[in-house]
């Protein structure tokens, strides 16, 4: 049984427990330490995981952006080089139910859509590049790429 003061009674004696004064100091320090400062190591630690949780979520929402408006640029060359008839195939007759394309229309085609200023992705600050404009003579394939600057990763 433990007394009042740090004593033990044991039978009819009563004994005080001795306690090392450096032990005592030293928790008593780091409880103080904790006391004072616990609070704001916690505050800080959680501080840097939510600014890197909004350091991934911005940097990958302009990555996903780019890739939108990318996507909109070549769908709208495809469809605007799907549109430019080989008028030469249609006049030697060899035009059947679908309407033919020519390869350098094609072309050139996708280079004018995409060379058009209104037309660049804001996000890729004009380093989009043609990679593939290719035809089969019935559809259009539009390949883009371009280099994304992240807004804190870079």
């Amino acid at each position: 049984m433990v007394a009042a003061g740090g004593r033990r009674t044991t039978g009819a004696r009563i004994v005080k427990t001795q306690r090392s004064t450096h032990h005592t100091r030293a928790a008593r320090a780091r409880r103080e330490f904790w006391k004072r400062f616990g609070v704001w190591i916690f505050i800080v630690f959680f501080a840097l995981i939510v600014a890197a949780l909004i350091t991934v979520v911005v940097d990958a929402s302009t990555v996903f952006l780019a890739e939108r408006q990318l996507q909109s640029v070549a769908d709208g060359a495809a469809a605007s080089a799907a549109q430019r008839a080989d008028v030469g195939a249609i006049y030697q007759g060899a035009a059947t139910d679908t309407l033919p394309l020519s390869p350098e229309a094609v072309s050139a085609t996708v280079d004018e859509y995409v060379g058009a200023p209104a037309r660049q992705p804001h996000e890729c600050h004009g380093t989009e590049q043609v990679v593939a404009a290719q035809t089969d003579g019935r559809t259009v394939t539009v390949h883009l790429r371009c280099r994304v600057p992240l807004p804190f990763v870079n």
